[in-house]
């Protein structure tokens, strides 16, 4: 019993981990998307790199 205590709180926490992996990404590629890409100018890379070291 302790035992199937014990694998069950491994998997809520692998799944509440995996849950926040996959916000993290979401939240990332909606960073991504939001930035408009010009091709003449470099300043959205400085915007993401800023974003990203926060």
């Amino acid at each position: 019993l302790l035992f199937e205590e014990l694998v069950e709180r491994a998997k809520e926490k692998e799944e509440k981990e995996a849950k926040k992996r996959q916000r993290l990404a979401d939240d990332f590629t909606n960073l991504l998307y939001s930035f408009k890409v010009d091709e003449d100018s470099s300043s959205d890379l400085i915007h993401i790199s800023q974003y990203l070291a926060k």
